[in-house]
């Protein structure tokens, strides 16, 4: 199939633009920035064009490019939209299926350095047919994983999947001084090894994106709220040698995230990751 994607020279885009390339789809790109990447653009309106059109652009811009390739569409487009937070894209998305395009609303679970694309998982929410839009992503994914699951649920998921993801481990390297770190790395345990990897990974992210993550979650202000209610409680806590109530927060956190065998699973999970760190 003849594929267009917009936003082609950034790193999402230049990941499945390889990955479609290589299993023989006809890849063209429509990108401001694509001359200073080394790419060629064509302009917004040749996604008359083509079969399928992908739009891989910074959340906060997807919106508006969402209305200008709507404009320019010919009759029975199809239309992927990738961004990680659905709530800003439905009412977009919907619009153009109610057009009388295919109109697609995927998230992929994985970020633009993973490895291997061929069997990555993606989250699907509907936006107007299941059937349809899912045969579309098989199309072009046909080892994926397909998750799909409604918009409600996976806003609601993301809030701490993402976005209390994110601002824990913002909070985390924050709180390090620069200075320390070189002994620290010097002194590290295997913890604060995996905790710092992934910190340094998470902000390794376009500082753009990571905002949107935070910032565009209609649910994670209460989610950050709660967080920091918490820490100043424990913090309280710490301050007072309160070795009963922190005690009890710690048997009350370990109750939540399962039972005695599967945290023993996840703590072996923990030194097979730090071993293959070290390799």
């Amino acid at each position: 199939m003849k594929v267009a994607i917009v936003g082609g020279a950034g790193k999402m885009g230049r990941l499945l633009g390889g990955y479609l390339k290589g299993n023989g789809h006809e890849i063209s790109i429509i990108d401001p920035k694509a001359a200073s990447s080394g790419f060629t653009s064509t302009k917004i309106s040749s996604v008359r064009e083509v079969d399928v059109i992908i739009v891989s652009v910074p959340m906060e811009q997807m919106t508006r490019v969402l209305q200008e390739v709507r404009i320019n569409l010919k009759k029975g487009s199809q239309v992927i939209e990738l961004s990680s937070l659905k709530s800003i894209t439905q009412t977009m998305m919907r619009k153009i299926a109610a057009d009388g395009h295919t109109s697609v609303s995927l998230h992929p679970l994985f970020g633009p350095g993973i490895r291997d694309l061929r069997r990555a998982r993606m989250a699907l929410v509907p936006v107007l047919n299941e059937g349809i839009e899912k045969k579309l992503v098989r199309k072009l994914f046909p080892k994926g994983k397909i998750v799909v699951v409604e918009l409600k649920e996976h806003e609601h998921a993301m809030t701490s999947i993402l976005s209390l993801t994110y601002f824990s481990n913002l909070l985390f390297a924050a709180s390090l001084k620069k200075q320390d770190l070189k002994a620290f790395r010097a002194l590290t345990g295997t913890t604060f090894s995996i905790q710092l990897t992934l910190s340094e990974a998470l902000l390794n992210e376009d500082p753009s994106l990571f905002a949107s993550i935070l910032l565009l979650n209609p649910e994670f202000s209460k989610v950050a709220q709660d967080f920091a209610h918490r820490t100043k409680i424990l913090a309280e806590q710490i301050e007072k040698k309160d070795r009963v109530n922190v005690t009890s927060q710690f048997k009350a956190a370990r109750k939540i995230l399962g039972d005695s065998e599967s945290l023993n699973q996840s703590y072996q999970k923990l030194y097979s990751i730090i071993s293959k760190l070290d390799n």
